[in-house]
C-alpha cells in the first residue's frame, strides 16, 4: 500500500484523523507530487490574493488612499482654475 507523502513542514498541519485516513488510501503513483504542486498553487493564489487587497487598500479604501488624494489635488485644481 502506499502513502501519501506529506511535506514535513505540513505535517504538523494534519490532525491525527487526516494522517490515519491518508495512512489508509491506497494511492496511485505520482499522486503525492500532484498534491503537492496543487498545495504550492494555492499558497502561492493566497499570496496574490493577499497582495490585491493589500493594492486595493492602498489606491482605494485606506485613509490617505491614491483616489483620495486625487480628489483631494482635483478640487484644488478646480479651485485654482476659476481663480
Amino acid at each position: 500500500m502506499q502513502h501519501c507523502e506529506i511535506a514535513l513542514s505540513d505535517q504538523a498541519n494534519v490532525d491525527d484523523g487526516e494522517r490515519d485516513e491518508l495512512d489508509q488510501t491506497a494511492l496511485r503513483p505520482g499522486v503525492a507530487a500532484e498534491l503537492q504542486k496543487e498545495r504550492e498553487r494555492l499558497t502561492h493564489a493566497q499570496a496574490l490574493q493577499a497582495f490585491a487587497a493589500a493594492g486595493c487598500g492602498l489606491l482605494y479604501d485606506e485613509e490617505g488612499s491614491i483616489v483620495e488624494q486625487l480628489s483631494k489635488l482635483a478640487r484644488e485644481a478646480h479651485h485654482w482654475a476659476a481663480v
